[in-house]
């Protein structure tokens, strides 16, 4: 599987997307120095991301890697003119903190 694009952090760990081509979903992944340490599980719905899952690995948890994560998969969202659907239980509390991200929202029937 081949990355669509990746971004660079300002901390010099690098977030790739790697959409899988069908309805069934893709993955952002953060990576450092090539190791993947956390990721972002969507699945694409009618113009909108479903945010599923999001996990780090225990030895990154409490750095903010995870923030910055999310916040890359926001930038990328916006940048596709995509909705998000906060499925993951992680994205209500991340917006809560970031609410400049909260009209990418799709809102409920």
């Amino acid at each position: 599987m081949t990355a669509e694009h990746s971004r660079a952090t300002p901390t010099g760990w690098s977030v790739e997307h790697l959409p899988d081509g069908s309805r069934s979903g893709g993955r952002f992944r953060a990576l450092e120095d090539g190791r993947e340490v956390a990721h972002l599980d969507y699945r694409p719905e009618d113009g909108a991301w479903d945010l599923l899952h999001t996990w780090a690995d225990p030895s990154v948890r409490g750095t903010g890697v995870s923030s910055r994560l999310v916040t890359a998969v926001m930038d990328a969202a916006r940048e596709a003119g995509v909705r998000i659907v906060p499925s993951c239980p992680y994205i209500p509390v991340w917006l809560q903190r970031h609410p400049g991200y909260l009209d990418l929202v799709q809102e409920s029937a």
